[in-house]
């Protein structure tokens, strides 16, 4: 911010500080076990769908319809999944180069 009586020059100056864990990890402290409950989550969110879909087909096959109230169920333990996935790509990547995908990162969030 310069002013027209000012003498003294301005600068902007933009800088970035990455500093990286003991174990040469980009997650700090509070985050390290976050890709790992992740995974977990979304590992039982892949059996708990597989098994949904096991019962989903064998009451389809007898009674020929799907109550609208479980479909929905469905649906969100679809959507559920899908956000676990974006978050443990963004985890991922952001423990290698510190920053992650915001891209993955964010519709994650939108699924959840």
């Amino acid at each position: 911010d310069t002013n027209a009586t000012s003498t003294t020059p301005s600068f902007l100056l933009e800088y970035e500080f990455r500093a990286r864990q003991q174990d040469q990890s980009e997650l700090s402290v509070e985050m390290r076990y976050m890709p790992l409950a992740t995974m977990l989550s979304f590992l039982f969110a892949s059996g708990f769908i597989l098994r949904f879909a096991h019962y989903w087909q064998s009451v389809r096959r007898s009674s020929g319809y799907i109550h609208p109230v479980v479909q929905t169920v469905g649906v969100s333990v679809l959507l559920q999944w899908g956000s676990q996935a974006f978050h443990l790509w963004h985890l991922a990547a952001f423990e290698t180069d510190g920053v992650g995908r915001p891209t993955m990162d964010a519709l994650g969030d939108f699924f959840f």
